[in-house]
């Protein structure tokens, strides 16, 4: 199943007589499945109900009616929490998770996923571009303080690997990353050029996402290279990128399940997920047979593209 659904892990199987015989929108109204909870009802944007399945093939749940509630804000979140009103809530993050760390009656759980997020030179291989001289795409590196963002942001539970490839998986190499460098990335652009910076357009990213977004927008125009932050509905932003409409600088980011080869495939290799500013041709061809020998067994490793700055 890691390489099934354009090897993000993200497939779906599911009974082939019941949705021949209620269709996808059936399903979508009564799914089921093969899993530890029973669909009871939905409620889209409010609420998903489950119940457990007494007669599931492991171990029963000890867990016997799960209520997953949509709280999009975060100090709405964290005020349900507060309140009794949820027994769980995630992505609590910055001076609401100081706060929560702080409330009696509540303990605050890192969780470490595979889960990566990264900035994305999409007109890297356009010799017009700026970021086409490797110089730039170094500064951009140095001027982004990875370690203040987790702090502050993360309470510095986040991992700083160095790639879009999560450090759980098979094939992943530990790169020696950037450390922040102010003096650095300026003299690099100044060596490419851009003594006074310029201006590189929009950064995109899941509106989500945006509390990754903000810093490292700050962080690089303090470098002078100028960036406007485009925040966009995480269905449009994914359809823009896979579509390739964006310039400039996108946030990217993936909890897909796999390996290195599958993380590569899906973002860095023409014709994957999200291929904008994927590698040429002829290093596509290169790639996609290394991704193939890892998928048939072989042990041979696979390196991410040094284009991505990663931020978490």
């Amino acid at each position: 199943m890691t390489f099934y659904s354009n090897a993000t892990g993200a497939g779906w199987i599911v009974p082939k007589k019941y949705i021949e015989k209620v269709g996808d929108e059936g399903f979508k109204r009564a799914p089921i499945g093969a899993g530890p909870y029973k669909f009871v009802a939905f409620t889209p944007g409010v609420e998903l109900v489950l119940e457990a399945f007494d007669q599931y093939w492991r171990k029963a749940p000890s867990v016997k009616r799960l209520i997953l509630k949509s709280i999009p804000d975060d100090t709405t979140r964290l005020v349900a929490l507060k309140r009794g009103e949820v027994d769980v809530a995630y992505a609590i993050r910055g001076t609401l998770a100081e706060e929560l760390r702080r409330a009696p009656g509540l303990t605050l759980k890192p969780v470490l996923g595979q889960v990566t997020n990264w900035v994305y030179f999409a007109e890297q291989w356009d010799p017009k571009s700026p970021w086409y001289d490797r110089r730039v795409r170094l500064a951009a590196n140095y001027a982004i303080d990875r370690q203040a963002i987790n702090q502050a942001e993360i309470l510095g539970f986040a991992k700083l690997i160095g790639s879009i490839i999560p450090s759980s998986f098979e094939f992943y190499w530990q790169s020696p990353g950037y450390a922040y460098d102010a003096a650095r990335a300026k003299r690099l652009l100044a060596e490419a050029g851009y003594p006074n910076g310029f201006d590189a357009g929009d950064y995109f990213c899941d509106a989500a996402v945006t509390y990754l977004g903000e810093p490292v927008v700050n962080y690089l125009n303090a470098a002078g290279i100028r960036v406007k932050l485009r925040p966009l509905e995480r269905a449009a932003y994914f359809r823009g990128w896979s579509e390739k409409k964006y310039k400039g600088l996108i946030q990217g980011g993936s909890g897909a399940f796999g390996n290195a080869a599958t993380r590569i495939e899906a973002f860095l290799v023409g014709g994957g997920t999200t291929p904008t500013g994927a590698m040429p041709t002829s290093m596509d061809s290169s790639a996609n047979r290394r991704t193939s020998w890892t998928r048939s067994g072989a042990r041979r490793p696979c390196t991410a593209s040094s284009s991505s700055s990663t931020t978490r």
